[in-house]
């Protein structure tokens, strides 16, 4: 059972932004390709299935470089689908530049795992980066008090109104859209953006037999899917069926100063509204996931297999946790200085009421209603 401890305890990538003027271009740029602490050499990975160019538009660029074993990306940081709209910290065009291991169709894990950093740990194939669920320091809109010592908000959580949009992202104090969750899914699917710009999505973020499309890699190399995988994870003629994480709610109350008023008032600090609140186990029920929220397995982009994440919905499809990539990463992941947290390690998202109201006025509908309406039809599945 892996309980998770506060991210201020834990060993985290020194992250930072260059530049971050208003109205500025904010770069990030990085040459290496791997890092260091699993003490074996990277070994290439192979390209998924497809063209090489499959995923590139006019605003992301990837190559894969199998000589190397590496991968780069160059993208602006900007979505296709609207944002916002934001007042507080509008969104910025980025220069993101980085290379990091290519590991599709490999399975290395790492010796020594990586805690997953404060900040951005993969990229969407549509160029706006993963951070992990933590907002550090950072506290919610609504009038919430400062998280508890050891303890620190979910970003994920619909209870911890962080400002997102109606696609579930936002941008932080330097202008850098991007995801916490898997709530995009509805918005990549709107006219004119993700499912149609990127020829990869052709329409669709799911393939002809229901599997999740790739919708982006983590920074060390792996894949991460959508929701729905094969239910046998090595045939493919298994089905599909919908991933499930190994993270619950703890069973126990919360301990220290958390236990205490005004934490212990369940109506304002539900179970889950902290990083804290959950643990992996390997007996929860429908568990499909390892504890980096992913498995090794045949997937259509990859059929030979490969080591893959896969984001996490509940049953109502709605985010459930660690959403994207557990506490620590599979694979060794690679050292990419100059990419960008929170300055003074929080997450200062939270918008006003007045921006509450012009979030939900632009997009017609409140944030915290579900993004995404997944039949339970296998063929309509992320379709139009």
């Amino acid at each position: 059972m892996i309980r998770i401890q506060s991210y201020a305890q834990s060993l985290m990538i020194v992250i930072l932004f260059i530049g971050c003027g208003s109205g500025s271009t904010v770069t990030s740029t990085n040459s290496g390709t791997g890092g260091s602490g699993s003490g074996s050499s990277i070994t290439s990975g192979v390209l998924p299935l497809g063209p090489v160019t499959q995923f590139n538009t006019n605003r992301t660029s990837f190559a894969f470089n199998t000589t190397t074993g590496s991968m780069s990306v160059q993208s602006t940081g900007v979505p296709f689908h609207p944002t916002g709209p934001f007042t507080i910290n509008p969104v910025q065009s980025q220069n993101f530049n980085q290379s990091f291991p290519l590991r599709g169709g490999l399975n290395e894990p790492n010796l020594n795992p990586s805690s997953t950093p404060l900040g951005p740990i993969g990229i969407a194939i549509n160029g706006v980066v993963f951070f992990n669920p933590s907002a550090g320091n950072g506290i919610p809109a609504g009038g919430l008090a400062p998280p508890p010592p050891g303890y620190n908000y979910n970003a994920g959580n619909e209870a911890a109104n962080f400002g997102e949009d109606y696609a579930g992202g936002h941008a932080q104090q330097t202008g850098q859209y991007h995801y916490h969750a898997p709530t995009f899914y509805s918005a990549w699917l709107r006219p004119s953006s993700e499912s149609q710009q990127i020829s990869y999505l052709n329409g669709s973020l799911t393939h002809t037999n229901g599997h999740s499309k790739i919708v982006g890699y983590a920074f060390d190399g792996y894949p991460i899917y959508g929701p729905y995988g094969y239910a046998q994870p090595m045939n493919a003629s298994s089905g599909v069926a919908r991933m499930v994480s190994g993270y619950v709610v703890k069973s126990t109350s919360r301990s220290g100063a958390a236990a205490l008023p005004p934490y212990n008032n369940v109506a304002l600090y539900p179970m889950g509204i902290f990083i804290q609140d959950y643990e992996y186990t390997s007996t929860a029920l429908g568990r499909t996931l390892d504890a980096y929220n992913g498995r090794y397995g045949v997937t259509p982009d990859y059929p030979n297999g490969t080591y893959a994440y896969f984001q996490t919905i509940d049953a109502q499809g709605k985010q459930a946790f660690p959403y994207t990539i557990g506490i620590q990463y599979y694979g060794q992941p690679a050292s990419l200085p100059g990419l960008e947290y929170c300055p003074f390690g929080e997450c200062r998202c939270a918008p006003t009421l007045r921006e509450k109201r012009k979030l939900s006025d632009a997009w017609g509908r409140p944030r915290n209603e579900t993004p995404v309406d997944i039949p339970s039809s296998l063929s309509m599945r992320f379709q139009h």
